[in-house]
């Protein structure tokens, strides 16, 4: 993902991929050269704390559906909406409220694993082994990726610099009805 998001922050990626947003110590990645920004990213150049606990990749938000129905009309009502998320150290920093660590995909896989906050699950009724569409809101013509739950995550120690002082935030997204649903999926998917 974080390559994608450099090449997205750099207006180099092809028309059809979503958008994706690269922040480091939550301030967003502007244009550097896309060599020396992934460089950077990878020597720890580009703040004092290691990468790790700075690098994030959100997409723009998603229609969410139930597998195999419609894409949802995003206008009336408002549509639900969710992201995807992948922040770097995430999966060393976290207990696994339910199941256990979301399994790295390559390729373009059929089904996306993908971690989801404790609040948010309760929230809105989520579980392991539940499936999500995810479909374009940028295009009408989009075809809809399917996600499954494979795990509920929390905070091993909210007070962890890596949360930059708000570990609910990150997890979780923003607060109400109109937010997002955060889904977490590995760097490396």
């Amino acid at each position: 993902m974080r390559g994608l998001a450099l090449s997205a922050a750099l207006g180099t990626r092809p028309p059809a991929q979503p958008d994706l947003r690269l922040t480091l110590a939550s301030v967003p990645l502007e244009a550097m050269p896309f060599q020396a920004a992934a460089e950077d990213l990878d020597r720890g150049a580009l703040g004092e704390s290691p990468v790790e606990q700075l690098c994030t990749v959100t997409t723009d938000p998603l229609l969410l559906a139930s597998p195999g129905g419609e894409r949802p009309d995003e206008q009336t009502p408002p549509a639900p909406r969710a992201v995807l998320r992948s922040r770097a150290g995430l999966e060393t920093r976290v207990s696994y409220v339910a199941s256990q660590r979301v399994p790295e995909t390559t390729g373009l896989p059929e089904l996306v694993p993908v971690a989801v906050g404790r609040d948010s699950a309760a929230q809105r009724g989520l579980s392991v082994g539940q499936r999500l569409a995810l479909h374009p809101s940028w295009t009408v013509e989009g075809v809809a990726t399917t996600v499954e739950i494979a795990a509920i995550i929390a905070p091993a120690d909210p007070a962890d610099p890596h949360w930059q002082g708000d570990a609910a935030r990150a997890l979780e997204g923003e607060d109400g009805p109109e937010a997002p649903l955060v889904l977490h999926v590995p760097e490396a998917t």
